[in-house]
């Protein structure tokens, strides 16, 4: 993974409630400007 900018990189998990075989990935990224 390349890490520019300064760049602070992340990610949350979330299962879903009626179906736990599915799981949802938000990615995020926060720049200081």
């Amino acid at each position: 993974m390349v890490n520019d900018y300064m760049a602070k990189l992340g990610w949350k998990f979330e299962t879903l409630e009626p179906d736990p075989s599915q799981t949802i990935v938000t990615t995020m990224v926060q720049l200081t400007i």
